[in-house]
């Protein structure tokens, strides 16, 4: 009962509209779900934050030059009601309907993020919330993230997509102003490292192979299947999906 009211009650409504002509086998449909309603992914959010609490105790008290980074959607609020609307009206995702939903303010908090952030607030850490979201419904996201009880949620700790999705400037900025980012927090490679707007499978990994001594140290990756930089054009798709079953041919 807990889990279903803190994913938020525009799931739920969304996908009783569902439409029986649709077929579960719909890649939105199915990765949805599993995001929104499986507890496989309400365990990987708890374990994800428990690690990083974990790593937060044994670093201790700030002595105000530390700071937390840490994406939005899908890591500390939850927009699966967004992509369920799309689903239940058989729309693609489109930017203006994702503005209706930013403006709209309503996403649910991640299990275990408040507590989380809260524990880093507590012990002095300086949280900033990245995020490619429009700059332009900055209130909106900053209310939303308030009534959720999230810390430090105001103007000089929300860092929005100005002129472009690298997040790795405002990395930049964060360090310029004197501050160690001692935790990244995201679903996205790009909230940890830098991401070339080209990059390949075999780039992508490599970026992960470069950076293993951080991954569940300073870098804490949480589950996305909706959408993500690791996405393939349609055609592409099809040709990686044929290789990957060449061994079981």
């Amino acid at each position: 009962m807990l889990r279903n009211l803190a994913l938020g009650a525009g799931f739920w409504l969304c996908l009783a509209s569902f439409t029986a002509d649709r077929p579960l086998s719909d890649n939105r449909t199915l990765a949805t779900l599993w995001y929104a309603t499986s507890a496989e992914a309400w365990a990987c959010y708890t374990q994800g934050y428990a690690l990083a609490e974990a790593r937060l105790l044994a670093m201790g008290q700030s002595d105000g030059t530390k700071a937390i980074v840490t994406d939005l959607d899908e890591t500390v609020i939850n927009n699966a009601a967004s992509t369920a609307l799309d689903i239940a009206e058989g729309k693609a995702y489109a930017q203006e309907r994702w503005d209706a939903w930013e403006k709209k303010g309503t996403a649910t908090a991640l299990p275990g993020a408040v507590v989380f952030f809260s524990t880093a607030d507590m012990l002095g850490y300086h949280i900033y919330y990245m995020s490619n979201r429009s700059a332009v419904y900055a209130g909106a996201t900053l209310r939303n993230l308030q009534a959720l009880g999230f810390p430090q949620a105001d103007s000089a700790h929300l860092l929005l997509k100005t002129n472009t999705s690298n997040k790795e400037p405002r990395r930049t900025l964060i360090r310029g102003k004197g501050y160690e980012i001692v935790m990244l927090l995201g679903d996205n490679l790009a909230d940890f490292v830098e991401v070339p707007s080209d990059a390949n499978e075999g780039q992508r990994l490599a970026l992960v192979a470069q950076t293993k001594q951080e991954w569940g140290r300073k870098f804490i990756m949480f589950p996305n299947p909706m959408y993500g930089g690791w996405q393939l054009k349609p055609d592409a798709a099809a040709a990686r999906i044929q290789q990957l079953a060449q061994p079981a041919r």
